[in-house]
């Protein structure tokens, strides 16, 4: 297993190489499985502090490949700075949308493990870790954590999104969000929600296994 760490004593320019590094697992396969088609990485950032930020509540950001997208790490990281929470679209787009009508297909596989009473942070790790997956990302500092299984072929969206609710139930978890336009933390940014608690920015590590299930659920 690979751990990107990430957390708020790793700097940007760490924190920049963990994003790349999960932008690369996420998209990679899915940009070639793509072919010619017109296709997006969107970024979306939402606003944390009181106000309008700079950009407004939200801003989006999209990229048509790999290398645009990490040149554009450096806007969404001085923004990220700034106050702004990150999260990407886990499925490519056609539109330069947020709904789930502008999903091109589904390469992923995902779910979102939190805290309960009843899932403490040592409890998630055993069963995200259990799991095989292709990689995942520990979000927040109580240790809730995204879950990610890259599919080798391009999935139909109702399928996929009756794989997502498969893995949240195989996982244990109150995942109630299985659409495939859903935006998860992009890995290396902070996370600010900690502060409203009283503690400092969470960086998002990167959790890369060295080995991955065939079996999705």
């Amino acid at each position: 297993m690979t751990r990107k760490n990430g957390n708020y004593t790793v700097g940007a320019r760490e924190g920049m190489e963990i994003a790349e590094a999960f932008l690369n697992k996420l998209f990679n396969g899915a940009l070639i499985m793509a072919g010619d088609d017109t296709v997006f990485i969107r970024v979306l950032l939402v606003w944390r502090g009181e106000g309008d930020g700079p950009r407004g509540k939200t801003c989006a950001f999209h990229f048509v490949d790999l290398d645009a997208a990490s040149g554009g790490l450096h806007e969404i990281f001085a923004l990220n700075n700034l106050g702004y929470d990150a999260f990407v679209g886990v499925n490519l787009r056609w539109l330069q949308s947020g709904g789930k009508a502008a999903v091109h297909a589904a390469s992923v596989v995902h779910c979102e493990i939190d805290p309960t009473p009843d899932l403490l942070p040592a409890d998630i790790e055993a069963l995200a870790k259990g799991v095989g997956a292709s990689f995942r990302v520990i979000s927040g500092p109580t240790g809730g954590q995204h879950v990610y299984f890259v599919l080798d072929a391009l999935l139909d969206p109702a399928r996929a999104e009756m794989l997502n609710k498969r893995l949240a139930e195989k996982l244990h978890c109150k995942d109630a969000v299985h659409d495939v336009s859903r935006h998860l933390r992009l890995a290396g940014t902070l996370n600010h929600k900690p502060v409203y608690r009283g503690m400092p920015p969470f960086r998002a590590q990167l959790i890369i296994e060295e080995e991955e299930s065939d079996e999705i659920v």
